[in-house]
């Protein structure tokens, strides 16, 4: 005999696995994008704080006093985003916005590293650096963030380990590429400041044009969708 059909409730919760609600796998594209994106993160967050900021530094306060102000002014600027991208992080998960949830903050991230990464080449004072290196890090912190969640908003778990592993390996690749830019760029401190972050902001809009970013309206919906649908029918197989 069947039983007639029932209405999905707290024991349907029982029966839903990550695989109901899992994605489609993601394409060469996809990943490329994510990687490139990823590595210009890693250009803009550590090439200022690795080799530009300790020249600009020298250059403005000279070599007696340079160690201890490189060090507040990159303790600055690790502190403001370790206090305000959690609430970031939070934000974005929330955001419905018609271009998607993580599109604006990566955008806003680009356009900020770009214009924080001028005036850190023009400061004229170590204030007015500072202040800047500050904002930068959490212009920048806007890009990975939300990069870091698209893993979880678009990869498939059984695609986590490869993508997690490309973006591993942006970080020594970075680290390498930024001392390199800086090297061929030093005669031009505004250049030294300025090309990190361009960089980052073509990563981004590459990725932003390749990748559809899922809006969370939507994607909550598909997957609920999906999961109570799975509920439903292997409730219904018990039943029977």
């Amino acid at each position: 005999m069947t039983a007639s059909p029932i209405s999905p409730g707290p024991l349907a919760e029982s029966f839903i696995t990550p695989s109901d609600t899992e994605h489609p796998p993601v394409g060469k594209s996809f990943i490329f994008a994510f990687a490139f994106a990823y590595a210009g993160f890693w250009i803009a967050c550590l090439t200022p704080g690795t080799v530009s900021l300790a020249l600009k530094v020298q250059a403005l306060v000279g070599s007696e006093d340079a160690a201890s102000t490189l060090s507040a002014v990159v303790g600055v600027g690790v502190l403001l985003p370790l206090l305000l991208m959690p609430d970031v992080g939070r934000l974005s998960d929330r955001t419905t916005a018609r271009m998607g949830m993580r599109r604006p903050y990566l955008l806003a991230g680009a356009a900020g590293v770009v214009a924080l990464g001028a005036v850190m080449g023009l400061a004229p004072n170590v204030p007015v650096l500072l202040a800047a290196f500050a904002l930068y890090s959490v212009a920048a912190n806007l890009i990975g963030t939300p990069l870091l969640a698209v893993i979880a908003d678009r990869v498939p778990v059984r695609q986590r380990g490869l993508v997690s592993g490309l973006v591993g390996l942006t970080l020594p690749l970075a680290v390498i590429g930024g001392t390199f830019i800086v090297q061929a760029v030093a005669a031009d401190t505004l250049l030294m400041f300025l090309l990190p972050p361009l960089i980052a902001a073509v990563s981004v809009l590459v990725f932003i044009a390749l990748v559809r970013v899922m809006d969370s309206a939507r994607a909550w919906q598909e997957a609920s969708t999906a999961a109570l649908r799975t509920a439903n029918s292997r409730l219904r197989d018990v039943n029977r």
